[in-house]
């Protein structure tokens, strides 16, 4: 043996001894450049994504506002309810998002783009429970003031109260009907109750009459007084759901802009992110 040759050794004939297996791993990609397309989309992504977590920070304000303040009462608690927990979620893919977009983490951004699928799920099936339930709140209304209209007159109207109830929906709510005052041509009654008209006597002298409901119903309906229309026009069903109306139209636009919003940044997130998984992050 001589002292000057050396012996081959495990480290020698192996390099990737002393290494990690990231490390190992890693040296054997090959990352390509980021390209000026790439760094344009990660910062309108990173912007977009703060955006979530203002409106995120802004519609949590207007639930949280809305729940307290019994805002459309009873109809639209559910809603706001579900409104406010996607509000939260939403503020947490938007952190991600921009956390993972400034650091191009392909699993941070996996990550964001999950959350984000659920808020435009919620916000989607919020709009869309608000209005059936408000349809299935207006036919209940529209089922009882007909059926109100339907003994109006008779002895079970008289004996149940039936008749009082309607007449002082029907002055309290300057409404005539179900949905007009021609709807009472189709009940048993046949002709328009007094509790229609805002001038009792003007409206009398037509209902004593001997005329047919059509005549009668035409000469009140364009009977106009110095004080305005005699006849209130107005169904009953529309007056009485008004407000849950005004909260489902409320609740539905912003439902349905903010799962339009967020479907957009779920678009631009899953485009940075398959652009970060093409260049090898």
């Amino acid at each position: 043996m001589c002292a000057g040759n050396v012996y081959p050794t495990s480290a020698t004939m192996d390099p990737t001894m002393g290494r990690s297996v990231s490390q190992v791993y890693n040296a054997g990609r090959t990352e390509r450049p980021r390209s000026p397309q790439f760094n344009h989309l990660r910062r309108t992504s990173v912007l977009f994504s703060l955006f979530c977590v203002l409106c995120g920070v802004v519609g949590f304000g207007l639930a949280l506002y809305g729940l307290t303040n019994s805002f459309g009462g009873d109809f639209a608690t559910i809603s706001m309810s579900i409104m406010l927990a996607a509000e939260i979620l939403l503020i947490f893919a938007g952190i991600i998002g921009i956390v993972g977009g400034m650091k191009a983490s392909t699993r941070l951004l996996k990550l964001a783009l999950g959350i984000l699928l659920i808020c435009v799920l919620s916000f989607t099936g919020v709009a869309v429970f608000t209005h059936l339930k408000l349809i299935n709140i207006k036919h209940k209304v529209t089922k009882a003031v007909e059926n109100f209209m339907d003994m109006y007159g008779t002895k079970m109207g008289q004996f149940h109260h039936g008749d009082q109830t309607l007449d002082e929906i029907q002055t309290e709510h300057a409404c005539c009907g179900s949905s007009s005052p021609k709807q009472w041509g189709l009940t048993r009654y046949g002709r328009i109750p007094l509790s229609c008209c805002r001038n009792i006597h003007e409206c009398s002298l037509i209902l004593n009459s001997t005329e047919n409901f059509e005549q009668q119903y035409r000469e009140l309906y364009n009977l106009r007084t110095p004080s305005g229309l005699v006849l209130r026009r107005r169904g009953c069903v529309d007056v009485i759901t008004s407000l849950y109306k005004s909260a489902q139209d409320i609740i539905v636009a912003c439902a349905g802009a903010s799962a339009v919003f967020i479907f957009l940044c779920f678009v631009l997130v899953t485009s940075f992110c398959c652009a970060t998984q093409r260049i090898g992050l």
